[in-house]
């Protein structure tokens, strides 16, 4: 059998799609040509390997430059040769999977492959730990917030001596504006002051008890996230069961290096459920470590969450990062780096890049083109697990 030439398939594909842009008469507005190459850049970011992925890049860049209509034919072909080139790429691919509710508590059974191996992996978190797992949080909302912060304002006011002072709560947009009026300008300001308080405390349960967290990107522009730490800390002590599963499917039970192999494997075969954008998503998509067992899903900011969990599991002095860039996130762990890891350092620590998000296999120490090219253009922010 001849020789698979990469480029030569490339270069056909290209030739007849650029064929099929001029001669179509079907024509399209381009912004639906770039919502297409959104589309398409989003997939190369998370399944292709390095030399597809910089090849479709490239090849979509091209054609948003070359032509300002592009035919439907030419966005089926697209479509077509990104398929053809996902079949090329190495993934860890899930096989089996079931969840069994038992008297010990949940049981969990996992089969999937990895390049030539098959794993099977089977464990049972018992039932009062998986019950103090915290489950997933609904969507970011300001107006429930706000509401909540209102309805503290309004208790604090109730108590209030309308013969003293007044206050005025009002909505205006999605905020809330109060004032205070009074004869006794000291007592307003204690009023005004005892408000603020009331109004922050009521904000600071809701982010507690929802498990939010405020966030600021590598652009500076603030936003809401789920609190990953809190996540992966009240996680972990339930996961020991897993840590111990996958010590036995070790050729080693005492190398770090392969229980992590493993472990990051595994995620990467647990289906891939697609993030939103971190800054307007509002922590849409995330599911926790125990929703994410449940479900047999999860974006990359979940799974990261759930292997920062079972590495606390495995070691508790294991010191770890979550590398957050504007739509994607992997973990980084303070390991002993081989020479062809990737790695950030901080604070004078080594960390090997762990990326979780799957379908497409990376081992330890290994991510996509784009995620490094952010990287090293400090497109991102650090979040010490």
């Amino acid at each position: 059998m001849g020789k698979f030439n990469m480029q030569v398939l490339g270069k056909k594909v290209l030739m007849n799609i650029i064929a099929s842009a001029k001669d179509t008469k079907f024509a399209i507005e381009k912004r639906i040509v770039m919502r297409l190459h959104l589309f398409l850049h989003h997939f190369l970011h998370h399944f292709l390997h390095h030399f597809l992925h910089q090849f479709l890049h490239q090849f979509l860049h091209y054609l948003r430059i070359r032509f300002k209509k592009m035919s439907v034919f030419t966005s089926l072909g697209c479509l077509v040769f990104l398929c053809i080139s996902m079949a090329f790429k190495v993934n860890a691919k899930q096989l089996a999977f079931s969840s069994t509710s038992v008297p010990e508590g949940q049981s969990f059974n996992y089969t999937w492959k990895r390049e030539d191996t098959e794993y099977n992996l089977s464990f049972t978190l018992d039932t009062e730990a998986f019950k103090r797992m915290p489950s997933s949080s609904a969507a970011f909302s300001n107006a429930l917030m706000q509401r909540e912060i209102e309805i503290a304002l309004l208790k604090y006011a109730q108590n209030l001596d309308p013969r003293e002072a007044k206050v005025d709560i009002k909505r205006v947009g999605k905020n809330l504006q109060y004032g205070v009026s009074s004869r006794n300008e000291e007592k307003a300001r204690d009023i005004m002051k005892a408000l603020d308080e009331a109004g922050n405390q009521a904000k600071a349960d809701y982010f507690k008890r929802s498990y939010f967290t405020k966030y600021s990107g590598p652009s500076g522009a603030d936003a809401v996230k789920q609190d990953h730490v809190r996540y992966a800390k009240e996680s972990a002590d339930a996961l020991m069961p897993v840590v111990e599963a996958i010590k036995t499917i070790q050729d080693n039970a005492n190398d770090a290096r392969e229980f992590i192999e493993i472990a990051l494997s595994w995620m990467q075969s647990i289906p891939y459920d697609v993030m939103e954008n971190r800054l307007s998503s509002n922590g849409a998509g995330f599911v926790s470590p125990k929703d994410l067992l449940l479900q047999n899903q999860g974006d990359c900011d979940s799974k990261a969450t759930f292997l920062a969990a079972l590495l606390q599991a495995y070691n508790q002095g294991v010191k770890q990062n979550m590398v957050l860039l504007p739509e994607h996130a992997l973990l980084a762990v303070a390991l002993n780096p081989q020479p062809n890891d990737e790695f950030i350092t901080h604070k004078g620590l080594t960390y090997i890049l762990l990326e979780a998000a799957g379908p497409g296999y990376f081992a330890v120490g290994e991510a996509s083109d784009s995620t490094l090219l952010k990287i090293r253009n400090r497109q991102y922010t650090l979040e010490q697990m």
